[in-house]
């Protein structure tokens, strides 16, 4: 990635007070929306960048990809073994009155329409 001049980002109205974690956080998380709608190389992402960066200690920033990183694996993971673990079934609702709702897998491409 390429050197940036870091400076003090304007003044935002969202945040007022001199607690800047919440500026921190939601201009990370702009960034990552952008970034995955326009990609990288738009301005706008690159703006919510240069805030983030300015605003976010390296240690938050890293913190914050880790929690992605670790709640992408956990999804995965369960997936995985809800068809793993549990052959035949797969889990493809919300729990309703303490009972899950399970498919077999041999139904599941005329459920979801394939």
């Amino acid at each position: 990635m390429s050197e940036f001049e870091l400076k003090t980002p304007q003044y935002d109205g969202r945040f007022p007070f001199v607690n800047q974690t919440k500026h921190c956080w939601q201009n990370y998380v702009d960034y990552q929306r952008c970034k995955n709608k326009k990609g990288e190389d738009f301005p706008a992402c690159k703006e919510f960048f240069k805030v983030s960066r300015s605003l976010c200690p390296d240690d938050w920033v890293s913190a914050f990809f880790n929690v992605v990183l670790n709640t992408i694996m956990r999804m995965i993971t369960y997936f995985i073994n809800s068809i793993l673990i549990t052959p035949g079934i797969v889990s493809l609702g919300p729990r309703k009155f303490g009972r899950s709702n399970y498919y077999d897998l041999e139904r599941l491409p005329s459920l979801i329409g394939a």
